[in-house]
């Protein structure tokens, strides 16, 4: 029940979560209209104070290997005619000049929010230089990379609006790409700006706050070797999204920038792994992520290559990593039966985190970004990224609410072992105290020789009653040992049951009678066989007994046994004080003592009658008890016939 709980919890948790980022995703912002590439767009009679419109790259009409100014096109200096973007290879087009053209009502002002090109772009807007990020050139020593995100407001005088992009790229395995840009009113482009920042300060401040809370963990505790490795990996998510150093540090060294941005996106991938690998110890095998680990490392040391070179190798890590990401999804699926909740959560957290790392992979070779929504985030893993965050700050609370309960448990055992330590230290020196005083007054009047020997010989039983009691509680103290380790152990043979109980009561009976009780006796002739340990049933018989006396003042034992099927039933009845309901349910448990008003116990030590019972379930049997407050109580146990039927129907073969 408790378990069925805790999952709807966590299904509750989880569904807020999702609706919370959906939530956000949703937030008002103006509608995107995307331009397909062809004749040049009419916005004329377009709402651009609601929506805003997304030209993408194949919009534009390119000049390969072409660096053209607008006095250029304006004298006729461009002779050729221009190839549609979609149509070409930029793979082998190094530098190129972008041209699109499109209608807008005039006399408004506008604004286009822009990527810079990869790797450098100078842009013109009706014939005037906007911006140049980095520099562009026609060959590498002339060309300087950088990559920006900006927004650039404009006033067209007539309708007309041709935008000129001069690109270059010298340093990547692309060519020289034309921008893609949104253009809308300024209030629409600051709205839709402004969403994509809050999303991406939104990440960067959660995985931030996480990234903290996880190293406090370590730093507190530093065996949670996983939470600084779930630090690590949010810090590294941070500067994944590749927005934060272009954002803050506008004259940043792009070669230095480029190549961090790189290695992160290594050791982001590996560092998930590692994660996940020692969280779940066992999960995965070590050859495996051994190798990955490896690709990593190679791909890192590549780093120090040109960059033409090491962005060229990026598919196949782009590859390796993706089968890695399978294989942890299938491991982690196949091991949901067996594994908890820890791993359930991690699961349910790991897959946006692989979707969005799929998407990322496939972004990065251009192939296709299937999370269209998320378009404006240069790398999406950082998002799923967030929902593993909570996941695993679910596993977190789960595993320190086991914690709390051990620890609860724990402090209960420690006042079992206290309140335990303290009844056996009471119990011990009672009889030390009585066999110190009664051994002296033995030896004073032994050597007394008008004493009678009677005297003697009755202080003396009083002494051999106190050390058998003390020998009890040291045997107890050994068996539960025994029992709790699993080393008692048994020698089963055929014994007579009625003999049996006569010798234990001749033997042990006048050491323990202290308080004026009388016994009795009820065993029938030819009780037969039973197969049993003798000398622990004899410590069954002792234990019982030495219950009903010491709760029993002038009273009357009484110990009876009949057929009762397979079995004998023994019983030990006494007219004593009684068990009360509320704790009769509990006296087999182990260091159940005496009832709340009671100052007496068998021994003291609370184990009595919990080995008692582990004694005669190991034999087949069963006890029980009754009794009533003020009416006396009735312990009674069955062992099974030598070679008859046990009370679960199994054959009983007798063990020497």
């Amino acid at each position: 029940m408790k378990k069925r709980k805790n999952l709807i919890y966590v299904i509750l948790f989880l569904a807020l979560t999702f609706f919370l980022w959906i939530g956000i995703s949703l937030l008002p912002s103006p509608r995107q209209i995307g331009i397909q590439p062809g004749d040049a767009a009419d916005l004329r009679d377009a709402d651009l104070q609601t929506q805003v419109y997304n030209f993408y790259g194949a919009s534009w009409e390119s000049y390969p290997e072409k660096l053209y100014t607008p006095e250029d096109f304006e004298s006729g200096g461009v002779s050729e005619s221009s190839v549609p973007s979609g149509a070409l290879d930029y793979t082998s087009d190094q530098y190129a000049t972008h041209i699109t053209r499109f209608f807008v009502p005039a006399g408004k002002t506008y604004a286009i929010f822009m990527r810079s090109s990869d790797y450098a772009m100078r842009l013109y807007i009706n014939g005037e230089e906007i911006d140049c990020v980095g520099v562009p050139g026609t060959s590498r020593e002339e060309t300087t990379p950088r990559v920006l995100e900006r927004v650039y407001a404009f006033t067209p005088e007539g309708d007309a609006v041709t935008l000129i992009a001069q690109t270059a790229n010298f340093v990547h395995k692309d060519g020289a790409y034309p921008p893609e840009f949104t253009i809308g009113s300024v209030m629409n482009i600051s709205r839709h700006t402004n969403k994509t920042l809050l999303f991406t300060l939104l990440i960067t401040g959660c995985l931030l706050t996480a990234a903290l809370y996880h190293l406090g963990i370590y730093i507190l505790n530093r065996s949670r070797q996983t939470s600084l490795l779930f630090s690590l990996c949010c810090l590294l998510l941070i500067f994944l999204s590749g927005k934060l150093i272009p954002l803050f540090f506008t004259n940043y060294n792009w070669h230095i920038v480029f190549r961090f941005e790189y290695f992160v996106h290594f050791a982001v991938f590996a560092a998930l792994t590692l994660f996940i690998d020692r969280l779940h110890p066992g999960l995965l095998l070590g050859r495996v992520t051994r190798i990955y680990y490896a690709v990593c490392a190679l791909y890192t040391l590549t780093l120090i290559m040109d960059s033409t070179i090491f962005t060229r190798l990026l598919i196949g890590f782009e590859l390796i990593s993706a089968a890695m990401i399978a294989y942890i999804l299938v491991r982690m699926a196949l091991s949901l039966n067996r594994g908890g909740l820890a791993l359930r959560l991690s699961f349910i957290g790991i897959l946006p985190v692989c979707l969005f790392g799929v998407n990322d992979m496939l972004m990065r070779i251009r192939v296709m970004n299937f999370l269209g929504v998320f378009a404006e985030q240069l790398f999406t893993t950082p998002i799923g990224m967030m929902f593993f965050v909570f996941c695993y700050a679910l596993a977190l609370s789960a595993e320190n609410a086991e914690t709390e309960r051990a620890n609860e448990l724990l402090g209960r055992m420690n006042t079992f072992k206290t309140e335990f330590l303290s009844n056996v230290s009471h119990e011990l020196k009672t009889p030390l105290t009585i066999i110190s005083n009664y051994a002296q007054l033995a030896r004073m009047h032994a050597e007394d020789t008008r004493t009678q020997d009677g005297y003697v010989v009755d202080k003396m039983i009083l002494v051999t009653s106190e050390a058998e009691r003390m020998a009890i509680m040291v045997g107890q103290l050994l068996d539960i040992s025994r029992i709790e380790e699993g080393r008692m152990s048994f020698s089963f043979a055929p014994a007579d049951i009625a003999a049996l109980i006569r010798d234990a009561m001749n033997t042990f009976y006048p050491v323990f009678n202290k308080n004026d009780n009388a016994l009795a006796l009820d065993l029938p002739d030819n009780l037969g066989l039973v197969r049993c340990d003798r000398e622990r049933v004899r410590q069954v018989l002792l234990n019982l007994v030495s219950n009903a006396i010491r709760f029993t003042r002038g009273g009357i034992i009484t110990v009876s046994a009949k057929r009762d099927g397979g079995f004998v039933s023994v019983s030990v009845t006494d007219t004593g004080e009684g068990i009360p309901k509320e704790v009769i349910a509990g006296i087999f448990n182990r260091y159940a003592t005496a009832p709340p008003d009671s100052d007496k116990s068998s021994t003291g030590t609370g184990l009595g009658l919990h080995i008692t019972k582990h004694i005669v379930e190991a034999h087949g049997g069963t006890i029980a008890a009754i009794s009533k407050k003020g009416s006396g109580t009735t312990m009674t146990f069955t062992l099974p016939f030598a070679g008859g039927m046990n009370h679960n129907g199994a054959k009983n073969d007798i063990v020497n």
